[in-house]
């Protein structure tokens, strides 16, 4: 019995540009009827991108690919630990706002590890509205043992 033919509805065609160089393109006819012409630089990623068409044709679920990149391995360790980090929000522009931060600080003479604790040390809440007497009560239990003025003693609040 004879194997039943394959469809073919993509291939690989190797050609040569004006400037002599070699490149790898793909085609074919999707499903939907829609036309597939990519031109490709390297061999590689022409047939990655064959069995990836082929494989959107016979309705297999796409796999994370593994993609080039110019990074050495501990820039892509950085990276994908960066990626953790920020929970969902775009690395670029939280590093833009860090070096912004950072060169603010700078133009003031300080790092921006001075500039927190400063901030941490010196910042006081939203302010409140109180009466008289309950601030006077409040500042009056806020001082420890003894260190109230003689004059601030005598002071007494009538409501």
């Amino acid at each position: 019995m004879a194997r039943p033919k394959k469809i073919q509805r993509f291939k690989i065609s190797k050609y040569s540009n004006k400037s002599k160089s070699v490149s790898w393109r793909v085609t074919g006819t999707k499903l939907d009827g829609s036309r597939v012409r990519m031109n490709f630089a390297d061999e590689f990623e022409a047939k990655q991108s064959l069995a990836d068409l082929e494989g959107e044709i016979a309705g297999h679920v796409e796999a994370p690919r593994i993609q080039r990149t110019r990074l050495a391995p501990e820039q892509l360790a950085d990276a994908e630990a960066a990626l953790q980090s920020a929970n969902g929000r775009k690395i670029a522009p939280i590093v833009a706002h860090y070096l912004n931060l950072e060169s603010r600080a700078k133009s003031k003479g300080v790092n921006l590890d001075a500039s927190l604790s400063f901030l941490e040390s010196h910042f006081r809440g939203e302010t409140q509205e109180v009466s008289v007497l309950n601030a006077y009560n409040e500042f009056v239990a806020s001082r420890v043992g003894g260190s109230l003025n003689v004059m601030t003693r005598k002071v007494e609040c009538v409501p």
